[in-house]
């Protein structure tokens, strides 16, 4: 309560509105196999979780990707591309990079193409319509650390708009934790956008995206994993527009093969494939939309390579 409190006089004294849907590129799945099983998760390792569902992942040892991810999202209307890789360096546990692209084309752009008479519309010249491409950027730096045992980690965030002429910017912070009840299951918290995301427009308005609570359980088998995660947005009210739970699992079907499937309280239920041969790791979801949201379907794919086993080609590619 005390948080959103302190919003809305930020509100007040700033001249911003506070809205629940901006944004939304920090919200997208982070690759195809966390959108396989069900959606984002803060236990979910992935293949670049500890970038996007919580940077305290980075203490968890696994295998480092540098992946890259591409997402059809809503039979088309809007296209991902997601870049990550982990930095090899001496100073934090792990430290890493990601970036997400998203564009939306051909946005009919109707300003120039009518106007008022007084309080009377001219009626609409189709022929001085213009399209435009909405495109957003986000950027992610992601540190984590153990310590006293406790493994933690911090996301630095930026985010640039451009929407026709005008551009926006906002930067934030998530901060998360895990840790492990038992050998076999882990637990995972993430506050996300600290203490908001305020994103700044060149019109001179801006807006804040309140803060979100992020928590999951992950059980780890050899052959099976299963994953269950709830998140709220810190407003004075739980509700289901407000928030989602989601869970899922994945099945081993051979030494290089897994099927995946989810289920998203917002975006209804998901399946995916994952091929793990050698260097490579390749994630595919297909996720089914709900019907009230009046688009078919969107699908994701992930490209991942094992940065430690990158020597293996150095006998094939000569200097």
């Amino acid at each position: 309560m005390f948080i959103v409190k302190y919003l809305f006089l930020v509100s007040i004294v700033f001249s911003t509105n506070i809205v629940y849907n901006s944004a939304e590129i920090f919200s997208i799945n982070s690759d195809a196999q966390t959108g396989a099983y069900g959606g984002n998760n803060p236990t979910l390792l992935a293949t670049n979780g500890q970038i996007f569902n919580n940077p305290a992942l980075g203490n968890i040892d696994k295998k480092d990707y540098v992946s890259f991810t591409s997402r059809n999202h809503f039979s088309g209307l809007a296209k991902d591309y997601i870049f990550s890789s982990v930095l090899k360096q001496s100073f934090f546990k792990s430290l890493s990079l990601g970036f997400i692209y998203r564009e939306i084309e051909d946005i009919p752009d109707t300003r120039n193409a009518f106007y008022f008479n007084g309080n009377i519309p001219v009626p609409i010249d189709y022929e001085l319509i213009k399209y435009s491409k909405h495109w957003e950027l986000g950027s992610v730096i992601s540190f984590s650390h153990t310590l006293n045992s406790h493994k933690i980690g911090l996301n630095l965030k930026s985010l640039l708009y451009s929407m026709f002429d005008e551009k926006a910017y906002g930067f934030t912070l998530d901060i998360g934790s895990i840790h492990n009840i038992y050998d076999d299951i882990r637990t995972g918290f993430l506050l996300k956008n600290i203490p908001f995301l305020k994103i700044n427009w060149s019109t001179g308005h801006s807006e804040i995206m309140i803060p979100s609570f992020h928590m999951g359980l992950n059980y780890i088998k050899t052959n099976f994993d299963f994953v269950i995660g709830f998140k709220t947005d810190l407003i004075d009210k739980v509700n289901d527009y407000h928030s989602v739970l989601n869970f899922g699992f994945k099945k081993k079907i051979n030494d290089h093969f897994n099927f995946l499937a989810g289920y998203n309280s917002s975006l209804s239920y998901t399946l995916g494939a994952e091929i793990n041969y050698r260097t490579f790791l390749i994630n595919y979801a297909y996720i089914n939309s709900p019907k009230k949201i009046p688009f078919k379907s969107s699908h994701e794919m992930t490209f991942g390579i094992d940065i430690d086993k990158l020597n293996y080609f150095s006998k094939y590619i000569k200097p």
